[in-house]
């Protein structure tokens, strides 16, 4: 049963991979065609407008041809000018753009475009370098360093120089020994006596600790007799006595 299922499955794989390949084959295959045929749109959509543009300038170069000769059939320039030349005239507006050339001959055909060539879709163009601009303003201070360790004495001068500005007050400096116990100073004048006052009792101290046993006492006077106690159980037999001559 296993092994049917396994041929099975084997054989429907095969299936959908082979149907996967052949469908990539058609559109592949279509995708060439598409390709091919807007090439062959653009190429002809090229050759309408160079035809175009070539019809356009033998027009505009018959017109001028034209104004031309009618302009040398006025006779106006067949009469004898004895007049001194007047001045320079002021430089004239900017005359009309030239005719355009001929076409060059066309291009060699380029390289077939690289068909899924995902490195030029996603190739990034080169940088711009754009000149440095103007530096901008200075920013704020930053914070005060730490305090960096003296420097090594200056160099001793021979001239005496004016007292220089009292320092900072230093940190106050790690505490001293105790000094020696002076001598004993004067008696002072006696105070005068105080007033006694009459102050609140105080509270009951606490208990204090117990003190020595002391000598035992005298012994009391016997007291008087208790009453008679119950009768008790009979003790147990006597041995027998020894006879005795008389």
């Amino acid at each position: 049963m296993s092994n049917n299922l396994i041929c099975a499955a084997v054989s429907v794989s095969s299936i959908l991979v082979v149907g996967y390949i052949t469908a990539g084959l058609l559109i592949f295959a279509d995708f060439r065609t598409f390709y091919s045929s807007a090439l062959d749109d653009v190429a002809e959509f090229n050759r309408f407008a160079t035809e175009a543009w070539d019809d356009m300038i033998e027009i505009n170069r018959s017109v001028v041809r034209q104004k031309r000769s009618g302009e040398s059939k006025c006779g106006c320039m067949n009469k004898v000018n004895n007049c001194p030349p007047g001045p320079i005239g002021p430089p004239g507006e900017a005359g009309a753009p030239g005719d355009d050339g001929w076409n060059g001959d066309a291009g060699q055909p380029g390289p077939d475009f690289p068909l899924f060539d995902q490195s030029l879709i996603y190739q990034r163009p080169p940088c711009i370098r754009c000149p440095a601009g103007e530096p901008g303003p200075p920013g704020p201070d930053g914070e005060a360093g730490v305090q960096g360790p003296p420097g090594p004495p200056g160099v001793d001068n021979y001239e005496v120089g004016n007292d220089g500005l009292p320092g900072m007050e230093g940190e106050p400096g790690d505490a001293g020994e105790p000094g020696a116990d002076g001598e004993p100073g004067m008696d002072g004048t006696p105070g005068t006596n105080g007033t006694r006052g009459i102050g609140m009792p105080g509270a009951p101290g606490a208990p204090g600790l117990a003190g020595v046993e002391g000598v035992p006492g005298k012994d009391g006077e016997t007291g008087i007799p208790g009453p008679e106690g119950e009768e008790g159980p009979n003790g147990v037999p006597g041995s027998d006595g020894e006879p005795r001559f008389s």
